[in-house]
Formats: C-alpha cells, structure tokens, sequence
C-alpha cells in the first residue's frame, strides 16, 4: 500500500499536482486532491479522475488495477475512479476494515494494522 500512494504522489507531482492519500475500507487508497472552487465542473472532474486512474494502472506494472465488475478481485491496489461521485463516501480514518475480525484502528504508515 505504501508502495502505492509513493507511486501515486510522483504521477501527480509530475502533473504539478498534491494529494493525499488514505487508507479505504479494503485495498484501495482514497485520494484528496484540492481544486479550485468553482472552476471545473463534477462531468469535468469525473472524466479527469477516470483518465488518470487509467495512467496510474498502465504506468504502474500492475502495482495499481481498475476495478472491473460489481467486486473488486485479484491482486494490486484498485484505483476505483467511480468513487468520486454525487453521494459517495469515504472511509473513515482509523474505522474498521472490511473482513478484518476486530474494530481496529486502521493502518499505519508501514501497512501494519493499528489496533486499540
């Protein structure tokens, strides 16, 4: 995972952009990156975060998938661009995992699972 938001913040250095990533709920990162109020519209930003996941996925040697179908399988790191959408929402730092058998505290910077 770490592996993956390292990757993840040089393709957007490169792109003169910052973001921060978290943790989701399984094995994908979340990703905050601020814009402008007002000057793009959610059509404008939905096909930007699609066409830079699909950057993400080829450039990264399958470090990073899409997504493909109702579940998420296989290896790698999902960068579902879907996510940033009208009524979605985001994990809650330090929530429970999904499939994780106790209500523990996320994950640290290394991947190992904080618990309480």
């Amino acid at each position: 995972m770490l592996e993956a938001a390292r990757f993840v913040r040089r393709e957007l250095q490169e792109l003169g952009l910052a973001g921060w990533p978290k943790t989701g709920s399984g094995r994908g990162l979340h990703l905050l990156v601020p814009l402008e109020p007002g000057r793009y519209t959610h059509a404008e930003v939905r096909a930007w975060t699609k066409a830079f996941a699909a950057r993400l996925a080829e450039r990264s040697g399958g470090l990073l998938r899409l997504p493909h179908g109702a579940t998420h399988r296989g290896r790698g790191v999902f960068v579902d661009y879907a996510q940033n959408g009208y009524g979605r929402n985001t994990a809650a730092p330090y929530g429970r995992r999904a499939g994780e058998p106790t209500a523990g505290l996320g994950r640290d910077r290394s991947g190992r699972l904080r618990t309480p």
